[in-house]
Formats: structure tokens, C-alpha cells, sequence
């Protein structure tokens, strides 16, 4: 099963939201703009994600980072 995160993404932080589909509650995390940090916190998913992201020019080396971690995205530049 595929896990969907949707992310509010800033130079400095990012607002993660998804739902645990096990329970069906609805998770939220801030993060630290850290790559480290969010390169941590990606790695550590147990499953593949696909990430929606809004339209964003800087969000290069993250894109580059979740395929690195056996991720995908979505963006609203993309559609």
C-alpha cells in the first residue's frame, strides 16, 4: 500500500499530513528545513510514499532526496 503525504514546504520548515491507514487518524509533523533532518525522516519510512508538494522553484534538492530514498512526488508544476 502506497502511503500519500501531503507537504506545505518552506526553506525552513515543512508541515507534513497523512493518514495512518491502520486507524484511520490523521498525523501531522513540523519540520525542521534541516535536508539531514528531512533526509532522516523520509528514510525512516517503513514503505514507499508519494509526496504532494505545491508549486515550489526551490524544492529541487528535495525532490532529488525522496527518489534517493525510494520515494515520489506529485507538484502542482507537474500537473
Amino acid at each position: 500500500m502506497t502511503l500519500y503525504i501531503g507537504v506545505d514546504f518552506h526553506p525552513h520548515q515543512q508541515t507534513l499530513a497523512w493518514c495512518d491507514m491502520e486507524t484511520g487518524e490523521i498525523r501531522t509533523l513540523d519540520l525542521p528545513g534541516d535536508p539531514e533532518t528531512v533526509r532522516q525522516f523520509y528514510s525512516s519510512l517503513p514503505e514507499p510514499a508519494t509526496v504532494g508538494i505545491e508549486a515550489s522553484a526551490r524544492a529541487r534538492w528535495f525532490e532529488n532526496m525522496l527518489f534517493e530514498t525510494g520515494h515520489g512526488f506529485l507538484s502542482a508544476t507537474r500537473f
